[in-house]
């Protein structure tokens, strides 16, 4: 565990001339962190699993091949001549080339079958308007392919049907089902769709780095005071700028985690780029890199992006070390924390359920604004192509005025609250600090 900052000899605050007082702390607060096993242990872990998704994604199967794939037909179908119809060609044609498809005879039995050979899905057809699909595990892929399997059996199955007309007959038929209804949808919002995935996983990254991260604020504040160290603490720095230097401290070490996981992540996305695998992607994991990749290729949204992230980060930061700063006791850390991580949690879910359901509602919107949820909500708006280019600048000068506010407010919290021993800071006295503060 880190050790805390009251083991550092005084003279080290007390005689810096050099540097300022939030210098040597913001230092020894950042080298402290990455020299955590914890730290370090997440950090490796979360590269590890990037680099192992990121691997399976752009790796190219084999021969370049899809998954082994087996399909039969009934008697009736056999009787109407659909084996010479249905070739593995024409499979291929069909439902694309995500699985390698080969014909065999019905057996008996088709699960044992399926669960003891190589293959992951059976497709059984007699001819008539319904098949059999038989999947070892039923995954998103094998639900996809269901649709264009509907599309397959109802076109041989309307041409069997349309065998038994006469030429006449069978020509209207043709101009009947011939008739098809295409919409032109024109999407203001620009790849909305795509998009959701990419605001929903960097919104989510958000959601992790606050409530991680500010628990080692909550962890190193709670420790410091309770421990008596902040006696020692306060008579060699201001309060502001242990405070601050906590802060910036924890930030830079959260930003560089960060840095370490995207620098991993930037190969393959540039590879799935590079491939078109969103056009021929064989897993889910592929769409969701080219997406990231296509997306950052913008740089306003890498501007918008990175103050959203740090905008939310610190003013969240902020309210953390406040709150810390009010408790007398270990025990009640939890407590303390569940107050920032509501609205945390609020701002999450509101950006992420607006962007399902209504991510233009009067509600969203309003949200947008407010410094606590503006960071994920306007976010998601933009991510969603439901912002104007006025509208998430307008958002970052109000959250940047929110942060600056939240400092401040923090800072008497915290200049309050450190100072106090045995009891926690009253609702009354908190109440008249902010008040004092705006």
């Amino acid at each position: 565990m880190k050790k805390s900052l009251w083991k550092t000899p005084v003279k080290t605050l007390d005689n810096e001339k050099k540097e300022s007082q939030l210098g040597v702390i913001f230092k020894f607060e950042y080298l402290g962190y990455l020299k955590d096993k914890t730290f370090i242990t997440m950090t490796v872990i979360l590269v590890a699993l990037v680099v192992i998704v990121g691997a399976f994604s752009v790796v190219p199967r084999k021969g370049g091949a899809g998954k082994p794939a087996v399909y039969m037909l009934g008697q009736n179908a056999l009787a109407a001549g659909l084996s010479k119809t249905m070739t593995p060609e024409f499979m291929a044609e069909q439902l694309g080339d995500t699985y390698e498809w080969t014909y065999t005879e019905k057996p008996r039995d088709i699960q044992t079958m399926l669960r003891f050979s190589k293959y992951s899905v059976a497709f059984c057809y007699d001819g008539g308007d319904t098949y059999d699909l038989y999947a070892k595990g039923l995954s998103l892929r094998e639900m996809g392919l269901t649709l264009s399997m509907d599309k397959m059996v109802e076109k041989l199955y309307k041409a069997k049907l349309l065998a038994a007309f006469t030429p006449e007959q069978r020509q209207a038929a043709k101009i009947l089902d011939g008739v098809v209804i295409t919409p032109v949808i024109t999407d203001l919002g620009g790849k909305s769709s795509s998009n959701f995935w990419v605001s929903y996983i960097l919104l989510f990254l958000l959601y992790i780095t606050i409530s991680a991260h500010n628990q080692f604020i909550v962890s190193s504040v709670v420790t410091e005071k309770t421990s008596r160290a902040m006696e020692l603490l306060i008579t060699s720095a201001k309060p502001r700028n242990l405070m601050f230097g906590k802060v910036f401290g924890v930030a830079a070490a959260a930003l560089t985690q960060f840095l370490l996981i995207f620098l991993a992540a930037v190969p393959f996305a540039l590879a799935a780029l590079k491939n078109n695998l969103l056009a021929n992607a064989k897993t889910e994991s592929a769409f969701i890199l080219e997406s990231f990749a296509r997306t950052f290729t913008s740089p306003f949204f890498v501007f918008c992006f990175i103050m959203f992230f740090l905008l939310g980060y610190f003013i969240y930061a902020f309210f953390y070390a406040a709150a810390a700063s009010t408790v007398s006791r270990l025990e009640e850390v939890a407590s303390v924390a569940a107050f920032p991580m509501l609205f945390l949690i609020a701002g999450f879910f509101s950006a992420i359920f607006g962007s399902v359901l209504d991510i233009n509602s009067v509600f969203i919107k309003v949200l947008s604004y407010i410094p606590l949820f503006s960071p994920m909500v306007m976010f998601a708006r933009q991510c969603m192509g439901a912002a104007q280019v006025w509208e998430i600048l307008l958002a970052i000068v109000i959250n940047i005025g929110g942060v600056a506010l939240m400092g401040i407010i923090g800072a008497k919290i915290y200049r309050a609250g450190v100072t106090l021993y045995g009891r926690k800071l009253k609702f009354g006295d908190i109440a008249n600090i902010i008040k004092s503060a705006v």
